[in-house]
């Protein structure tokens, strides 16, 4: 037998619970029933400029990493070198640095 006491809480408390898309297959329907569902994406996140930045670096690397000339084309498939450069990857490097560059600025000043 499981022992299920019930505990009081307060009528504003709120919970947030945080899942990875890869594991939400994962989780007892139940659980996820009771919670309101919310995507948060980093394109969420970032403002205009920042998500500008975050194009500019992913056509960087895709101009970097893509063969024009098909006569001198290399051994390895460098599409499948591109690890962690997708564009989600890209704008949570993007709002990580920029994010800690301005508290590191604002730390600066005072």
């Amino acid at each position: 037998m499981i022992n299920k006491p019930r505990i009081l809480v307060h009528n504003n408390f709120k919970m947030a619970i945080l899942i990875d898309d890869d594991n939400i297959l994962s989780q007892d329907p139940p659980f996820l029933n009771r919670f309101e569902k919310h995507l948060i994406t980093f394109d969420i996140l970032l403002s205009k400029e920042e998500r500008g930045i975050s194009s500019k670096i992913i056509e960087i690397i895709n101009n970097i990493t893509t063969i024009k000339d098909e006569t001198n084309k290399p051994f390895i498939n460098i599409e499948n070198q591109k690890i962690n450069c997708d564009k989600e990857e890209i704008n949570g490097l993007v709002f990580l640095n920029l994010r800690n560059k301005k508290i590191i600025i604002k730390l600066m000043k005072k």
